[in-house]
């Protein structure tokens, strides 16, 4: 059995502001401006951004027992400039181990209604966070000398930022048990994020608080645990539900920018460890370290 897609999209979305307001009108019943006798303040404001996509996609299995799924995007955003355009792959491949003859025959399908272990690798691309004009630069309008009207740029331009991606692999496991009436569903996650977009500080002196860029590489790795249970099943009467989830995460900072420093670490606290006797580095961020750590001071006695 094979299904094929093959598709495209065109998003564009833009937002015209207007806003004015007048004093003075002799009545509340008149609901425009012209009726009051001072304009005291006027503005608009005009943006937007556009996304371009295709798509497609192909599903395969054999009798139902073995599943192959690959699909592709090639996605451009106006809000990216030099790098608008990303290619996201991935392919999914299943067993229903149930359906096989041997399983059928087995003692064991009285019991076990559905064995599928899952694999997949795919790419996701992220720009969320990035505003509409970001990488072109910001300019605001500013009155200057003696009441003379320039424009200041206000935000970095960075032509260069890329798409962050998030490489995922993945391993899973589908149980049913008793006609499936009881699920669990078992999934082991590694997922890489590379070109992660982050507001970076910059110094006063460049004239701008900060700028959003593509700064190092994290990686995520897991065991999630999903459980449903249909304990009561009544088609005219009471019925019944349970289910569950748990999931354990950890992280792992690979790559940061080149700085410098011992593991090109940003931010930080400098402590004395009394196991190596000398002053570290804690907190902020370093590569072969975790996201999230939190150090504090440990009260030792008051005097």
């Amino acid at each position: 059995n094979l299904e094929a897609m093959l598709g495209g999209e065109y998003f564009n979305w833009h937002q015209y502001t207007l806003n004015a307001r007048t004093e003075n009108s002799p009545s509340d019943d008149i609901p425009t401006l012209n009726a009051g006798s001072n304009r005291t303040y006027t503005y608009s404001y005009k943006e937007g951004y556009r996304i371009l996509s295709g798509f497609a996609r192909v599903n395969y299995n054999y009798n139902y027992k073995y599943l192959l799924s690959v699909v592709a995007r090639y996605d451009g955003i106006s809000k990216l400039s030099d790098n608008r355009w990303g290619f996201f792959p991935g392919v999914s491949a299943g067993w229903n181990v149930h359906e096989e003859a041997f399983f059928k025959d087995s003692e064991l399908a009285k019991v076990v209604s559905t064995v599928k272990p899952r694999i997949s690798y795919g790419i996701n691309g992220n720009v969320n966070g990035i505003g509409n004009y970001d990488v072109y630069g910001v300019y605001d309008k500013q009155t200057a000398y003696n009441g003379t009207t320039g424009i200041l740029n206000t935000g970095v331009i960075n032509s260069k930022l890329k798409w962050e991606k998030s490489k995922s692999f993945e391993l899973g496991l589908d149980l049913g048990f008793l006609d499936n009436r009881y699920n669990l569903i078992l999934d082991y996650y590694n997922r890489t994020t590379s070109d992660l977009l982050t507001n970076v500080n910059l110094p006063g002196y460049t004239g701008f608080d900060s700028f959003k860029t593509n700064l190092g590489s994290l990686r995520n790795t897991g065991f999630e645990v999903e459980g449903n249970l249909s304990l009561i099943r009544n088609p005219k009467g009471f019925n019944w539900d349970f289910s569950f989830n748990a999931s354990l995460v950890h992280n792992k900072i690979i790559k940061l920018p080149y700085n410098g420093n011992e593991n090109n670490r940003q931010g930080g606290t400098q402590v004395f460890d009394p196991k190596t006797q000398q002053v570290i580095w804690v907190g902020g961020y370093q590569e072969g370290h975790t996201m999230g750590d939190i150090y504090a001071y440990k009260q030792v006695k008051i005097l």
